[in-house]
């Protein structure tokens, strides 16, 4: 009678909710019984030499490890009839095997692959063969060995883990998306997103996110736009692409952005047929969406009551008589030395078109502007100390001309004081302290 080990209720269920948090939305349901010829590579031994095999055991497989990726999953077959039958002998190709669980392709050391049991249906033995989940075109797809490397240097554990992945588009030598670079992303796309160890965000939630900033292709994403999508998505990495035709022959450039590292790989060429891929109009070059030169920078706005200002080198320093801004009939009500009673309060910044204010916490404004020189207005009001928010005047504008250069970090710091009579403004831009 044979004998194998059963899991127990928290294996058995960390097993439903692997399968269930992986399953990828183009695998197709492993077929219950194959023919030899469509199986490729077997178990050989189970790591810890177990006589039966069950879920979450290690195993050593007898497969090409240069056809597999760590995170692949394959089926796992036994044959319907014992193997020794003679009536088999001379038919291998013939035989039919059954379905009996999957494995996750863990680790490739060298010519050794190893796997773990992902999923069982009955008792499994070494020398079951194996079969892979997606098809052949997927899985040998041209941008294997580009999918190889990130797999190898990013999952740690592939039988757990996935790599969230972002892809936008593709585009030509310009960054525009044409009608060929647009089939080379569509082909692109199911060849990284079938595959399990790469979970890929929504594409048209991603290019919602970039309209926002106007970036009309991945060509226009730059550094802080990256870090945007890892804070609002989650992307560990995102896939960028360029496709060059020349005559009958499509060079695709691939490069992996590691978002939050800010590292990316060396770029990797893949050679291809133009006729490999369907364009759906006569013409595959032309422009579906044009490139768009779109450059940001990071802005951030906070004002200081309470700097200390002796001695300070500054950026802009404004001065104004606090009584020339006070209306006349509150002035018999307030001290001579108007610090002890006044403040400046009611903070407002303009930029553009755009306007902001102070309100929980010192920060205005934080968040991405386009790169270029933007006008900038402050404006103040004088307010009486204490809780009260009382107008005491008109505001104080102050304006100024700010550049915001590409990919870089600008902070500006908002000192307000007021000395005696005087109301002192300062906007300085990435404050030395």
């Amino acid at each position: 009678m044979r004998r194998f080990r059963i899991a127990g209720l928290p294996e058995l269920l960390a097993c439903v909710i692997i399968a269930f948090a992986f399953a990828p939305a183009s695998a197709e349901k492993l077929p219950d019984i194959v023919s030899a010829d469509m199986l490729t590579g077997k178990i050989e031994l189970p790591v810890d030499n177990l006589e039966y095999l069950s879920f979450s055991d290690n195993v050593l497989l007898d497969i090409d490890p240069n056809i597999v990726i760590p995170g692949d999953r394959l089926g796992i077959y036994e044959p319907l009839v014992n193997q020794k039958k003679a009536s088999y002998a001379d038919d291998e190709a013939g035989r039919q095997y059954r379905f009996a669980g999957t494995l996750i392709v863990t680790r490739i050391d060298r010519s050794k692959v190893y796997g773990q049991i992902a999923t069982v249906t009955r008792e499994i033995l070494p020398d079951s063969r194996l079969m892979f989940e997606l098809s052949p075109e997927i899985q040998n797809s041209r941008y294997f060995k580009f999918l190889k490397k990130i797999s190898m240097a990013k999952l740690k554990n592939p039988a757990k883990e996935f790599i969230k992945t972002g892809l936008v588009d593709t585009t030509d030598r310009n960054g525009n998306v044409t009608a060929f670079s647009q089939s080379v992303y569509r082909n692109l796309k199911k060849s990284v997103c079938s595959r399990r160890q790469f979970k890929c965000a929504d594409s048209d939630s991603i290019r919602h996110f970039l309209e926002q900033y106007d970036i009309a292709t991945s060509a226009s994403i730059g550094s802080l736009i990256r870090k945007k999508l890892f804070e609002k998505f989650g992307i560990d990495q995102l896939l960028t692409s360029k496709a060059v035709m020349n005559g009958d022959e499509a060079t695709i450039y691939l490069t992996a952005w590691d978002l939050k590292n800010e590292l990316k790989t060396p770029e990797t060429a893949v050679k291809a047929s133009v006729e490999d891929f369907t364009v759906t109009i006569d013409n595959p070059e032309k422009i579906l969406i044009p490139f768009r030169k779109t450059e940001y920078g990071h802005f951030k706005i906070t004002v200081n009551r309470n700097a200390y200002i002796k001695g300070r080198r500054v950026e802009h320093l404004f001065m104004e008589e606090l009584s020339d801004h006070i209306f006349k009939q509150y002035t018999k009500n307030l001290d001579a030395d108007l610090s002890n009673d006044v403040t400046l309060g009611n903070v407002t910044v303009a930029i553009g078109n755009r306007l902001f204010s102070e309100k929980d916490g010192p920060v205005i404004f934080d968040g991405l502007l386009r790169a270029k020189t933007h006008r900038v207005i402050l404006s103040v009001t004088p307010i009486l100390k204490g809780e009260s928010s009382l107008p005491l005047g008109l505001p104080i504008e102050k304006e100024i001309e700010l550049n915001i250069p590409p990919d870089e970090y600008i902070q500006m710091e908002i000192i307000l004081k007021i000395y005696e009579n005087r109301a002192i403004i300062i906007m300085d831009a990435n404050p030395a302290g």
